[in-house]
């Protein structure tokens, strides 16, 4: 396969945030020594699972590396790692890296830069004092700031941020100021996502013990329609339900996952869609370290996916972009046509006004944008 894109997933965090459903480890009761040691086992085996896959210089086009917090490890061990996948991959078209604030300087972002990442993903979340300890995210918003200028000072030229809305005991001017405050910071894009309730998060915990009074719909909707007004009079295209972009820094990476091509996964908790199946590592370090270090493949799961799953799948993520289905791209990579699958669904949702007709394909209005969940709930 050519132009894959990759995905490393670091599992350690300082503290695990109360809305996160992700896999990872919170490493504040580990001492120093012992969670050097585990970060140096760790990346030795996610090289060693890489290798596995034997892929040639110049077949990755994309480098995600993703957690938990990727930016929790030391300088000199993201150094060994950014080392052992250049060596291996050569030079690629986008390399992001996910950090946090409070966790990178001016120094760290010139590591990352000079080991050829350059793409960097703050993990802002909110500018909102209130709100930042609402979520579980340990440092006040002057940390964020200062994350984003050490990106600038080091040579970042693609900075992305992930901002969070619909935070229970928050308002509408909370989230306006933010939306300002991130225009303002001048970032090329901006990830804007309602608060989610993931199961096993604590978030979710607490919202089934009747501890949280959500914030109510036509308030959430509000916050997002107002998001997608507000940066796009400001410059940011919005190509995906929650993303934004000045021109020509869209996420190449993610726009992998939407276009339903292929990917691997790297490391404890991840996933992978590879030569038509998809695979999953165990969501537990232990027994990730285990599988590796005994020689044995990293995925724990795999599931081999049928035509029928994997044109339904593709449609799905396809309409979550703005562009929608290109009916052309979806035959060639399913080789069945969107419009005799779907001709039912298309034409009810065309009627009820969810669904548009463009030049080359279909897309969801900008009125569905708001309740896409269920719309898409239509073509699983």
């Amino acid at each position: 396969m050519k132009d894959l894109s990759l995905y490393i997933h670091i599992p350690f965090c300082r503290s695990k945030c109360m809305y996160c459903g992700f896999y990872s480890v919170p490493v504040s009761q580990m001492d120093g020594e012992e969670f050097a040691l585990l970060q140096k086992r760790y990346i030795s085996a996610v090289l060693k699972e890489l290798d596995q896959y034997n892929l040639k210089n110049g077949s990755v086009r994309t480098v995600y590396i993703g957690g938990g917090s990727p930016s929790i490890l030391g300088i000199d061990t993201v150094s060994v790692l950014l080392d052992g996948i250049a060596g291996r991959l050569g030079e690629v078209s986008e390399f992001t890296f996910e950090a946090n604030p409070g966790q990178i300087d001016a120094e760290y972002c010139s590591v990352l830069l000079n080991h050829g990442v350059n793409r960097l993903s703050i993990g802002v979340q909110s500018f909102n004092d209130k709100e930042l300890r609402y979520l579980g995210r340990p440092y006040p918003p002057q940390t964020a700031l200062e994350a984003l200028a050490a990106a600038r000072e080091s040579g970042f030229s693609n900075v992305s941020i992930d901002l969070i809305f619909a935070i229970p005991q928050t308002c509408k001017e909370d989230w306006q100021a933010g939306i300002e405050k991130a225009i303002a910071a001048g970032v090329e894009h901006i990830s804007a996502y309602s608060l989610s309730y993931d199961r096993g998060s604590r978030l979710y915990d607490r919202l089934k013990k009747g501890e949280i009074t959500v914030i109510d719909e036509e308030t959430d909707r509000w916050m997002y329609e107002f998001a997608i007004d507000r940066l796009q009079e400001a410059g940011y295209r919005q190509y995906e339900i929650s993303n934004f972009a000045k021109t020509g820094f869209e996420c190449e990476h993610n726009i992998v996952y939407w276009k339903n091509t292929g990917y691997i996964g790297i490391g404890a908790g991840a996933a992978s869609f590879y030569n038509g199946a998809r695979y999953h590592n165990p969501d537990n370090i232990e027994r990730y370290l285990k599988r590796i270090e005994s020689g044995g493949s990293g995925a724990s799961t795999f599931r081999a996916v049928s035509g029928s799953d994997f044109a339904s799948e593709t449609a799905v993520l396809n309409l979550r972009l703005r562009r929608g289905v290109v009916l052309e791209e979806y035959k060639s990579l399913t080789g069945m046509d969107f419009r005799d699958l779907y001709s039912g669904r298309i034409d009810m949702h065309m009627k009820n006004g969810n669904i548009e007709q463009t030049h080359a394909g279909y897309r969801l209005t900008r009125e569905a944008l708001a309740v896409a969940d269920n719309i898409l709930c239509d073509f699983c």
